[in-house]
């Protein structure tokens, strides 16, 4: 089927052109936009594209519900009653099952309603004249003409069973001169044509080809026009004001067929819709490669199976978002609760609120996630199943610490904190400020001496790459959860690595294991505590800055 398939669109390419040609100004927009384009910039393009970059640019709505009414066919390819979909670039869908093949044209307006005397509409049955050695032949260019003639390529004689629709955004009203709802019902695609019908009056007029010589349907298809008439169906689809409703209905129709066995929690969406139009013009615009236009269903399945999994995809991290921005408002509000009573509370709620926003667009637009946040907190690394053994009183307990000392840092500094982006300890930066705060929570309160250890190992198995980072850097990391009432300063540190690789920036031809990752080790459990007595003094900030500046006595 797929090899008489292939002889049928070569045969259709080559005499397309000779029948009705393609538009140049809508040529030069696929050309200019489309060609040679990756297909999720196409999509992109569709979306975004303003009508007054080009006067041409008005046709890209009528392109893009072209590709949704071949999706509507793919959808039935799907669900076996099609073979396969070709979707010619230029104006039309094809689609086959078994020797039955249908030619498709979509015709859209920003209208609802058109009569049939009225432009665009009009063109379903006017002809127009060419000039030919001074003299004016009337040419078979009408919409239903360039249908019709498709009849060339599957013949009834060689037992291809056609059938022929006009795919319209909107209603053809009818006139006293000319009624076509006859077309419009039929859905079988076998209504008889009486002799005084319409259409069928002015398609019987004489017709030329490009020569000025005369032809018939019977001549050129092997069947007259009242036999090809029969299998012609006026559809009319949603509207283009209606856009919304055929996409909704689209992506109803494909999550029965790719999420089927999955539930119905999970759905695709319009940007789904526009991927797998980017998809369609991949295929569909090289016209070189008759293998690319043939749409069939193992293509389909293979693209669905994308979708599937950016959904899937797509529908996890929806629910990791919701879980932590569920977690981080309960903390943020018992935050709030603890402070509430204190002198500076006005104050400090401010700051909380704008964390709350600070965390919240963390989530929703840089790929935040409270998971991964517990494990770097905990482990110092995301290779951890540290977050499945925490009970939910321990993460928010240890949340609800971590976020009440970086509002003690952000009141201390005056400056605004983002997550740093490096790769092991959850870290904090500020504006303008070259310095990093990084944190380690102990999941079992240890002396302070485990904690350097368990420090060393976790900057040993970090990649080389953040190792350069720490060793470049300011980095103070904030201890929280020992137990060691001597750890009550801020304290140096040095880490060596166990990496022994030549770098050209060290001097003396140093090894990266010669030369430590200097840090100073603060203590959370008395900063916390400062954090709260600061809530009561005249001046927040000035307490907890000479209170920083106390915790570093003496270090080198």
């Amino acid at each position: 089927m797929i090899n008489t398939v292939k002889n049928v669109v070569d045969e259709y390419i080559l005499k397309r052109d000779n029948i009705g040609p393609i538009d140049p100004e809508r040529e030069e927009i696929i050309n200019q936009y489309f060609r040679n384009r990756k297909g999720e910039e196409i999509a992109e393009h569709l979306i975004n594209a303003s009508v007054s970059e080009t006067g041409g640019l008005t046709a890209l709505s009528g392109f893009y519900y072209q590709f949704l009414v071949t999706i509507e066919y793919i959808v039935e390819m799907l669900e076996d009653k099609w073979d396969f979909v070709i979707m010619e670039y230029h104006d039309d869908i094809v689609v086959g099952k078994g020797n039955k093949v249908r030619f498709i044209q979509v015709k859209t307006s920003q209208k609802i309603k058109l009569e049939v005397t009225e432009s665009p509409a009009s063109s379903l049955y006017r002809r127009s004249n060419k000039e030919i050695n001074k003299k004016q032949f009337l040419q078979a260019n009408s919409w239903v003409d360039k249908l019709l003639l498709n009849a060339t390529l599957t013949k009834k004689s060689e037992e291809y069973k056609t059938e022929f629709q006009l795919y319209s955004s909107y209603h053809f009203i009818r006139t006293q001169k000319y009624n076509f709802d006859h077309y419009t019902d039929n859905k079988l695609f076998n209504k008889e044509v009486s002799s005084d019908d319409g259409l069928l009056k002015v398609l019987s007029e004489k017709v030329f080809d490009d020569k000025g010589t005369e032809f018939t349907y019977l001549s050129l298809c092997g069947e007259s026009i009242e036999s090809l008439l029969k299998r012609f169906y006026l559809h009319t689809g949603s509207s283009l004001q209606e856009i919304d409703k055929f996409q909704d209905y689209l992506c109803m129709k494909l999550n029965r067929i790719i999420f089927s066995g999955y539930g119905e929690n999970i759905s695709i969406g319009v940007s789904d819709l526009n991927f797998i139009i980017g998809y369609l013009f991949e295929e569909c615009t090289d016209k070189t490669n008759i293998e690319r236009l043939i749409i069939t269903k193992e293509k389909v399945v293979n693209l669905l199976d994308i979708v599937r999994k950016k959904a899937l995809s797509q529908a996890s991290l929806i629910v990791n978002q919701h879980e932590s921005i569920t977690i981080i408002n309960r903390v943020i509000d018992e935050l709030l609760n603890s402070v509430k009573d204190f002198r500076n509370s006005e104050i400090v709620n401010s700051l909380i609120y704008e964390y709350k926003e600070y965390l919240e667009c963390w989530i929703l637009n840089e790929g935040g996630d409270i998971k991964k946040l517990f494990e770097r907190l905990f482990d110092g690394t995301n290779k951890t199943s540290i977050y499945s053994r925490l009970s939910t009183n321990m993460k928010e307990n240890s949340l609800l610490e971590l976020f009440t000392l970086i509002i003690m840092l952000t009141v201390s500094k005056n400056k605004k904190t983002r997550f740093d982006e490096n790769e092991s300890l959850v870290a904090k930066k500020f504006e303008g400020i070259d310095i990093i705060f990084a944190f380690l929570r102990l999941e079992v309160a240890k002396k302070k001496p485990e904690v350097i250890e368990r420090l060393n190992g976790i900057i040993k198995n970090a990649s080389l790459k953040e190792q350069l980072y720490l060793m470049g850097i300011d980095l103070n990391i904030i201890i929280q959860n020992y137990n060691d009432r001597k750890f009550d300063k801020i304290e140096p540190l040095k880490i060596y690595v166990k990496e022994s690789i030549d770098i050209e920036e060290l001097e003396d031809n140093q090894k990266l294991n010669e030369v430590p990752i200097i840090a100073k080790l603060l203590p959370g459990n008395i900063m916390k505590a400062d954090f709260y007595d600061a809530l009561e003094e005249d001046d927040i900030e000035k307490y907890l800055v000479e209170m920083l500046e106390e915790l570093e006595e003496g270090v080198l």
